[in-house]
């Protein structure tokens, strides 16, 4: 399964430590922590994901049945960890679960899915059929409203010709539907997943007009952005330049992406925030309090 092959994939390279070829971002994960002697395991990823709330803190969200719909998904989540490291078990593994739930945090708050490659063959081939598709269209008019000295055929050749032709006409619409409805619905799409260091450390915000690819000239992946809706400036932190002269001192600016489309229980499960809350809060038990709140009072998402 992809999450259980990309979270062994980022313990065995934290297992490596210096010699990882990675190691500034296993450290980077690890907060500066050794990951060999970090028990029982290195600080979380996504320290306010819901499976790390205290019973007390879970209370808040049972209130409501939105929020009891939350801690159900979250305790079936667990289960299937736990199944999924018990697998683990009858193939042999060096880790502890406390070490294997935390590489499975970090590749669900952190890994981006994606067909990256930008190459779907679906796609390209009703985009390349489209001037076939208006020839196709055009011919089958004619053939409909010329005279039958024109088109000097049967009348069951007629039919069968146009309605060749029309499914000709029709076949970039076709490809899109199959592609959008039967193929994408089932699952059987070649999806991309992968962590991207440095850029998995920009905070989401839905609306960022961000856009992540492959570059395969560069062999590495890219973030870019259009128009400036990606920078804002971060009201809570100033950043001052030396010398004691005020007029240098300017406000942070923050860099967002989107991590696409996002619903609450999908950010409170897995990322631990919410969209549209960025109030930072020293102590963590006020700041879980305020993020159950406001999950509690929205609409179903």
């Amino acid at each position: 399964e992809w999450d259980v092959n990309l979270a062994l994939q980022l313990l065995n390279e934290c297992q490596l430590g210096e010699q990882s070829s990675i190691y500034g971002y296993c450290a980077l994960l690890t907060q500066g922590n050794d990951f060999t002697t970090s028990q029982p395991c290195p600080p979380s990823t996504a320290p306010d994901a819901l499976r790390n709330w205290s019973t007390e803190e879970k209370e808040l969200l049972s209130a409501t049945k939105r929020g009891q719909r939350l801690l159900n998904v979250e305790e079936k989540q667990c289960q299937e960890w736990k199944n999924k490291y018990a697998a683990l078990l009858s193939s042999s593994t060096l880790y502890t679960y406390e070490q294997f739930k935390w590489a499975m945090e970090a590749v669900h708050s952190r890994a981006f899915k994606g067909n990256f490659s930008g190459r779907d063959p679906l796609k390209e081939l009703s985009k390349a059929l489209i001037p076939f598709a208006a020839a196709a269209f055009g011919l089958s008019y004619i053939r409909s409203s010329s005279s039958p000295y024109l088109f000097n055929n049967s009348s069951d050749d007629i039919n069968i010709v146009t309605v060749l032709l029309l499914l000709v006409a029709c076949s970039p619409v076709i490809l899109n539907f199959v592609n959008e409805n039967i193929i994408n619905a089932s699952g059987n799409k070649s999806v991309d997943v992968v962590m991207l260091p440095f850029i998995d450390s920009a905070n989401h915000k839905e609306s960022a007009r961000s856009t992540i690819e492959f570059d395969p000239l560069k062999g590495a992946f890219t973030v870019s952005m259009e128009g400036s809706n990606c920078i804002e400036r971060d009201e809570g932190g100033r950043s001052t330049s030396s010398g004691d002269d005020n007029s240098n001192e300017s406000l942070i600016k923050q860099f967002y992406i989107s991590y696409g489309e996002k619903r609450d229980t999908e950010l409170l499960l897995n990322y631990g925030f919410l969209n549209g809350v960025r109030e930072a809060y020293e102590n963590r038990g006020d700041r879980r309090r305020l993020l159950a709140e406001i999950f509690n009072s929205r609409s179903l998402q």
